[in-house]
């Protein structure tokens, strides 16, 4: 099965339901080691990234599992899909934290409080748009982190009383995470990092 060959996907300008997404990730893409993101009907190719991409989100999540009580919160990868109701979309945020779940094998993450992109210049303009507004749509997501990986910048959407809010953290700043009652330092999210 390929997007070709999944029923009514046949011709240049192909869409699939969210069902046929969900199934064409596990029986296609999984097993291929792909990863595709999903919006609104269409498939988006998931691509490797840079060095500094991951050292970032690596020292992201190295920080957040350091401080974060694993009894009260589930921190996840790139790895683990978060739906968007109001935007029939699904994506794999490179960072994720939610109140812990009760099913540790759910293939979609219920309910995040914070997420993290970082970045990349054939991603970056999806980002803080498209992607950012459709997060804000989710309830239970309080606090958006978009992580420069060619500067040390952070945006930092955060919703409070109902209205969001942006601050932009560089060079030295400290974020400070309501939502999960942390704060970390810039240093120490871009350590290893050539920028």
């Amino acid at each position: 099965m390929t997007p070709d060959t999944l029923p009514g996907l046949d011709g240049a300008d192909r869409t699939m339901t969210a069902e046929e997404y969900l199934v064409f990730e596990r029986e296609v893409a999984a097993p291929r080691d792909e990863k595709y993101e999903f919006e609104d009907g269409r498939l988006i190719a998931m691509h490797g990234g840079t060095l500094n991409h991951n050292r970032i989100a690596t020292n992201l999540i190295h920080g957040l599992g350091i401080l974060l009580p694993r009894d009260r919160w589930d921190l996840a990868t790139g790895s683990l899909k978060l739906r968007i109701d109001a935007a029939n979309a699904y994506y794999y945020p490179d960072v994720a934290v939610a109140r812990r779940g009760p099913d540790g094998h759910a293939e979609v993450m219920a309910g995040p409080v914070l997420v993290a992109e970082v970045l990349s210049p054939t991603t970056q303009r999806r980002d803080r748009s498209r992607k950012r507004e459709n997060y804000r749509s989710v309830p239970s997501i309080e606090e958006i982190l978009l992580i420069a990986q060619d500067r040390r910048r952070v945006e930092h959407d955060s919703r409070a009383t109902g209205n969001w809010s942006r601050r932009i953290a560089a060079g030295s700043d400290r974020l400070v995470l309501d939502a999960i009652g942390l704060t970390l330092d810039l240093d120490d999210l871009y350590r290893t990092v050539d920028v």
